[in-house]
């Protein structure tokens, strides 16, 4: 028995709870007995009665009352009573009752533990304590491994997730071929499942938040998601009551009862789970492209000599990492500055200087009691005032974690330390809120999602990717240690588990697709890091695939990471003006690849040819993939026809003849042959040139009517609206994918007609493909003919928001149109800039001075001035804006400011460099 739980047991609070009510313990009579039909006398055990489900004798044990007498054979308690809807017919004592059965060792475990977990230290609620109900729902073995030692059927019996009275009264229930081996004593391992209700009338404010207030339905206080997939979750149990039962003579006599506890993680365990992966998985844990080297200057802590330490830059340096959130910002938190490298390098530094977060100190003693010397620490091993060398070592995020043995991971609060390390005991179990009880069987299962991804250190932007890159990670939380590996799980009270993650699958566009709605809806606490958090990740996937990422978005499937969509209301950061509107990186909220998209996102045919004003190269072209769905672009092209898709690929079947698509698509005034008759215009490719950071690319341009559907979502209460794309002719051509409603009535007037540009073919997804030319059966019955005019083609579109004056666009929405219908759309071809969102002008800019300037001074044979530059800088909103407002009165001024402008090719996304050239004093020092 635990010390906690001992003092427990004779604390004062029993004592005074119990006074008034102390007297023998009642006589062992089966006064109510659960789901028996009769008593008899068994020669052996003595009185006994006969079990409900399996018309077996139950013995009576003197050390247990008569509610407790069915705990004396765990196999009635594990294989007749699984299901825990099997208890409710059990009674159902207050508090006062239990603690008047002091003879029996279940009841005064059930009644200590109540106590101790909710009497006030003042005893003030204790009469409402006395009244409260205490509903016991049987014991739960640790994972679904030890319930096979005391009911090997439990799987038999499941079936389909489900059990009927039938199926537990089988006459195998008792069969002794299921028996295990008969042995003196068998300890089993389980948490007892609580329920504590206060009487109707008591005030919630009386109890703690773990006591039901008494309703039709009450068990619990919170749900969590079902282990059998049948039927709702079970609820969280007031009470997890953690006890050992040991049993003799064929698990047929409870012997003793006794708590346990574990407040420390177990260190050999876990160094086993290490050793396992290093020794069994080998190179399976071991990534194909891990054998680079940290970044040059890579520091960590030598846990040894309690120092930071540069570290040799080598493919075998062995170190681990820690994965945690940082404190509030302000806190006066240690890390390493220029100012305190050469002190903080010095031998048993980390023990003279305050401030070092409890949780770091934590993380230093485990690391060297799992046996590794160094251990990197953002905070402390990256110079955080030195701005080039931060930015080198976030770059290299990837390599860092990828390349630590492990990472150990903190998912609880950082106020708290890493519960479980030596000297840090954890909380007393009853405290424990985290089980997932299953609602079939008896046994406990993994929590790892709600403890770990459910929680706050799973919330932040930066620790997505440490969890994605680390090849080994050990995740600590209030009561659990996990480890994960690339091959394997496990949790610390039930062993091995199953995850269903892969959390190192970042090879494939539709991980990708998967990947950036999960990033893009947590939380960063400056939000101008939204593309240094992405970095580690980002560099997987190019590595991976062969091309970099722009702006987040992957070069090689370029046309279909344009795709996104905003899953709530959009809002643009303010923080990062110079991300462009087409990248969802601009963009505060989460986005979303729609998977049940009418039209696939994953398989486009090209119809544009992108180009990217590098900031540092250039205008070059997009490294994308050019394709025609399942075929290269350059073979449709070679060819002049689209190719027969079922010969080859299968999977694209339910389509038309080849012939008929390559006459429909023909037949479109943007098509796979067209498109490469259209080059760039070289005056916008000029114009571009002074935007970095925008997207050029000649495209199909028209102006259609939109009209405003709205859509309710259930589950977040959110209204959305989407907009039927409508021709000159008021016909419906296609649709804008979901906008959250109130951003879409601020930005899109619906009075007016709006503009969209084509980005990609598109083609239905594969179940509508099937009922274009099949006879479907509906739900309602209805046989559903094909519908004979009906085609898979789309295209996909963008809606854009030009400036009137600049002739710049930016994004609002995407969508699709019928492939079919773009040609009574009327559209153009046009060069398309794609830059980030503008605000609006507060007043119209007027520019005939500045013409007139500069003509009168190309007059006078100034040939000097860049009048390119001068107009590309004119032609955005705010060079104009800023020539304006810089007090220019003459040409002679006007060719100084921008022949400077010219040398410095000023970005003009960069807020700082806008806000000094915009002081008058700062523009004539130029």
């Amino acid at each position: 028995m635990s010390s906690t739980t001992r003092d427990a047991i004779n604390s004062p609070a029993i004592s005074t709870l119990s006074q008034r009510r102390s007297r023998q313990p009642p006589k062992l009579t089966f006064g109510r007995a659960p789901r028996s039909v009769s008593s008899t006398v068994d020669d052996v055990h003595g009185p006994s009665s006969q079990c409900g489900i399996c018309s077996g004798s139950l013995s009576q044990n003197p050390s247990l009352c008569s509610d407790c007498q069915i705990w004396n054979d765990a196999y009635h308690v594990f294989r007749c009573l699984r299901d825990t809807s099997d208890w409710d017919d059990f009674q159902e004592p207050n508090l006062a009752e239990l603690l008047e059965r002091d003879g029996c060792i279940l009841c005064r475990y059930v009644a200590s533990s109540i106590v101790t977990r909710f009497q006030l230290p003042d005893g003030e609620n204790r009469e409402q304590l006395l009244a409260v109900s205490v509903r016991n729902f049987g014991p739960y073995c640790l994972g679904m491994e030890a319930l096979d030692a005391v009911d090997p059927t439990h799987l038999d019996k499941l079936g389909r997730q489900r059990i009927s009275n039938e199926d537990m009264r089988l006459d195998s229930a008792l069969d002794p071929k299921y028996r295990a081996p008969s042995e003196e004593e068998r300890t089993l391992r389980t948490v007892i499942y609580l329920v504590i209700t206060a009487p109707l009338g008591s005030k919630p404010g009386q109890f703690d938040s773990q006591i039901d207030i008494a309703t039709e339905n009450s068990r619990g206080f919170s749900t969590t998601r079902s282990l059998s997939g049948d039927g709702p979750a079970l609820l969280q149990p007031s009470i997890g009551l953690q006890l050992d039962l040991s049993y003799g003579k064929s698990s047929k006599c409870l012997l003793t009862a006794q708590s346990w506890e574990r407040p420390y993680i177990d260190l050999q365990m876990v160094t086993r789970w290490l050793e396992t992966c290093r020794l069994d998985h080998g190179a399976k844990c071991e990534r194909k492209d891990d054998s680079g080297a940290v970044p040059q200057g890579f520091r960590a802590i030598d846990t040894h000599h309690l120092r930071v330490v540069e570290l040799p830059n080598s493919p075998t340096l062995d170190y681990a990492a820690l994965s945690y959130t940082w404190g509030p910002s302000g806190a006066d938190e240690l890390q390493l500055e220029r100012s305190n490298l050469r002190a903080l390098s010095s031998d048993r530094s980390l023990e003279r200087f305050g401030g070092i977060p409890d949780l770091i100190l934590d993380a230093i003693h485990l690391c060297r009691s799992l046996g590794r010397r160094y251990l990197w620490v953002d905070r402390l091993c990256i110079v955080q005032d030195d701005g080039p060398f931060k930015s080198s070592q976030i770059q290299a995020m990837d390599k860092i974690y990828s390349l630590a043995d492990f990472t150990i991971v903190c998912a609880v609060p950082p106020s708290i330390g890493l519960p479980g390390v030596p000297n840090r005991p954890r909380r007393v179990p009853w405290w424990n809120h985290t089980r997932r009880f299953h609602n079939k069987m008896r046994f406990v299962g993994d929590n790892f999602k709600d403890t770990v991804l459910g929680s706050f250190w799973n919330t932040r932007g930066w620790t997505f990717q440490e969890r994605l890159l680390s090849r080994r990670a050990i995740y600590i939380t209030e009561f659990q240690v996990y480890f994960m590996c690339i091959r394997a799980e496990r949790q610390e009270d039930i062993g091995e588990f199953a995850a269903r993650i892969n959390p190192w699958a970042l090879e494939r566009f539709d991980h990708y697709m998967a990947t950036v709605p999960d990033f893009t809806s947590r939380n960063l606490s400056f939000p101008s890091d939204i593309l240094n958090a992405f970095t580690g990740i980002g560099n997987r996937f190019a590595e991976a695939q062969g091309a970099a990422l722009t702006w987040g978005l992957p070069e090689k499937y370029f046309a279909q990471a344009l795709l996104w969509e905003p899953r709530d209301k959009a809002i643009r950061r303010e923080e990062t003006p110079n991300i462009p509107s087409w990248s969802w990186a601009a963009w505060k909220g989460p986005i979303r690849y729609d998977p049940n998209s009418r039209v696939e996102k994953l398989d486009i045919g090209t119809l544009v040819r992108f180009f990217f004003q590098d900031p540092t190269k250039g205008l070059r072209p997009v490294n994308n993939d050019e394709v025609w769905f399942f075929t290269r672009l350059s073979v449709v092209l070679t060819q002049g026809s689209l190719p027969d898709v079922d010969a080859l690929y299968p999977e694209k079947k339910y389509m038309p003849p080849a012939k008929e698509s390559t006459k429909a698509w023909k037949d479109c005034p943007h098509n796979p042959w067209v498109m490469a008759q259209h080059n760039l215009d070289e005056a916008e490719a000029v114009r571009a040139s002074h935007h970095p950071g925008s997207l050029l690319f000649t495209t199909t341009l028209a102006k259609v009517l939109l009209k405003e559907r709205v859509l309710r979502d259930r589950d977040t209460d959110t209204t959305f609206i989407t907009l039927d794309i409508q021709d000159q002719n008021m016909n419906v051509v296609g649709e804008i994918a979901r906008l959250h409603r109130s951003w879409a009535e601020t930005n899109i007037n619906l009075s007016q007609p709006h503009e969209i540009i084509v980005l990609a073919a598109g083609i239905v997804s594969m179940p509508f493909r099937f009922a274009q030319t099949h006879s479907t059966q509906h739900v309602s019955g209805e046989t559903r003919e094909p519908d004979a005019k009906s085609e898979p083609w789309y295209l996909q579109i963008m809606l854009i928001q030009r400036n009137a004056a600049t002739d710049l666009a930016q994004r609002l929405g995407i969508g699709v149109v019928e492939m079919r219908a773009w040609k009574q759309c009327t559209p153009e071809w046009r060069t398309i800039i794609l830059v980030s969102a503008r605000q609006r002008r507060e007043a119209p800019l007027d520019f005939s001075n500045i013409w007139r300037w500069a003509n009168q001074f190309k007059t006078l044979g100034g040939g000097q001035i860049p009048l390119h530059r001068l107009d590309a800088w004119c032609g955005c909103e705010v060079g104009a804006n800023w020539l304006l407002k810089s007090g220019i009165e003459s040409p002679v001024q006007l060719h100084r400011t921008v022949a400077a402008l010219s040398n410095l090719a000023i970005a003009w996304d960069d807020s700082k460099q806008r806000r000094l050239l915009l002081h008058t004093s700062q523009i004539y020092q130029l």
